[in-house]
C-alpha cells in the first residue's frame, strides 16, 4: 500500500488543512476533471485540481480508493497545492476563482459508492494545460 500525503495551505480556493496520510488500496488515476454522483439523488458535480501556478489554475485531479479508519475504505479525489475546485455539472463558466457556481475544497474524501467518472471534452472548459 503506498501512502499518501496531503497538506494544503490557506489559500484563495480554500482554507488550510493540517498534513492527512492515507494508504491506498487501489490504483491511482487522474484525468483534467471528474464527474462525481454522490447519490442516485444528486446532481452530478464537475471537479478538478487547482494549483498556485499562475495565481490560480486547473490542473489534473486525481482519485483513489482508501482505507479510512471512520468509514473502512473510502475514495480520496484530490489536486495539487490549492486543492480542487467544484461547479455543477455542464455549468457554464470556465474554471476560475471568480465564478460564482464554483468553490474549493482542500480535497473530497467519498463513498466507495460515489460514481466518479472522467468529463468530456467539454467539461475541460478553462483547461491552462499546466499539467
Amino acid at each position: 500500500m503506498a501512502q499518501i500525503w496531503i497538506e494544503v495551505e490557506e489559500n484563495p480556493n480554500c482554507g488550510y488543512l493540517p498534513l492527512r496520510t492515507y494508504s491506498s488500496i487501489g490504483e491511482e488515476r487522474s484525468a483534467t476533471s471528474v464527474l462525481v454522483a454522490y447519490s442516485s439523488d444528486e446532481g452530478r458535480t464537475e471537479v478538478t485540481g487547482w494549483s498556485s501556478e499562475g495565481g490560480g489554475s486547473q490542473c489534473a485531479v486525481r482519485w483513489v480508493r482508501v482505507g479510512d479508519s471512520g468509514e473502512g475504505e473510502s475514495i480520496l479525489v484530490y489536486g495539487d497545492d490549492w486543492g480542487v475546485r467544484l461547479r455543477p455539472e455542464g455549468s457554464p463558466s470556465n474554471w476560475d476563482l471568480a465564478a460564482p457556481d464554483q468553490s474549493g475544497e482542500p480535497y473530497l474524501l467519498i463513498s466507495p459508492s460515489a460514481d466518479i467518472q472522467p468529463s468530456s471534452g467539454a467539461g475541460d472548459r478553462g483547461d491552462t494545460g499546466n499539467r
